[in-house]
């Protein structure tokens, strides 16, 4: 049966075998293109062989920066005031643009004297228990720079170890918080609290604070300040009585700063 005309005299017939000649004469090359394309990406990428440590590195950096935003959420619900919270959270910012390790490293241990510092003077246990993952945090991934010492944080709160003044220490608190001693006097009064709270089987790290403690009353006394000089005769009395040793090396290694 004959194909049937248009109305210009064209059959509708050889007008799709028209276009689908046109459509074949340009379209099939194309794909042949691509398709060609395709095979060649595929048989490139099946034989790279990337090697095991650069596929860990990309699964560490993920992990890494898991961690990272586990430690930013235990800052951020410390209870600890903005303004204390947002540097900190600027150190982890810091480490994340770049990928020097001793960078990285600076930045942890910078961030872990500030927390450090102001954990042992509000008490914080939130403070104390970040502190601790980030030591875990740093130690796992820094272990060819990782130093115990800067990252170790003794107890300062009561919900890891008893506070416990002596009666002579007592009496001393008691003194330094109704007396005039100027800009140190908060320093004075944590230390005392710190060595409060450590285990009494720690004497050296006990030492350590009140030997501060006698530091800042000795410069205080210098300015000079009656009231400090004798608390701080007092607070020398104390420890010569139940740190002779310390005590003894102290005053061999340190001169008192009102003898400077």
């Amino acid at each position: 049966m004959p194909a049937k005309q248009s109305a210009a005299g064209e059959s509708p017939d050889g007008i799709f075998y028209a276009r689908y000649d046109w459509l074949k004469d340009r379209l099939l090359p194309s794909a042949a293109v691509i398709l060609l394309f395709s095979l060649i990406l595929f048989l490139g990428f099946k034989s790279t062989h990337y090697p095991g440590d650069i596929l860990k590195k990309f699964h560490a950096k993920s992990e890494f920066q898991k961690q990272l935003d586990a430690l930013v959420a235990d800052i951020q619900s410390s209870g600890e005031d903005p303004s204390f919270v947002r540097p900190t959270t600027t150190l982890f910012e810091s480490a994340l643009k770049t990928e020097d390790k001793d960078k990285q490293y600076k930045y942890f241990f910078q961030m872990s004297t500030n927390v450090a510092t102001a954990y042992g003077s509000d008490h914080n246990p939130k403070l104390r228990e970040f502190l601790e993952s980030l030591n875990t945090f740093v130690s796992s991934n820094f272990p060819e720079k990782y130093k115990k010492t800067d990252f170790y944080t003794p107890c300062s709160d009561e919900k890891c170890g008893v506070l416990n003044y002596p009666p002579e220490i007592v009496k001393l608190k008691d003194e330094i918080q109704q007396s005039d001693l100027g800009m140190n006097k908060k320093s004075m009064l944590d230390a005392l609290y710190n060595a409060a709270i450590t285990d009494a089987k720690d004497k050296e790290l006990q030492f350590a604070y009140y030997s501060f403690v006698l530091q800042l009353l000795q410069k205080e006394a210098s300015k000079p300040n009656n009231v400090a000089n004798n608390i701080a005769h007092n607070m020398e009395n104390f420890l010569k009585m139940n740190f002779e040793e310390n005590y003894r090396l102290y005053m061999q290694s340190v001169p008192t700063i009102k003898n400077l």
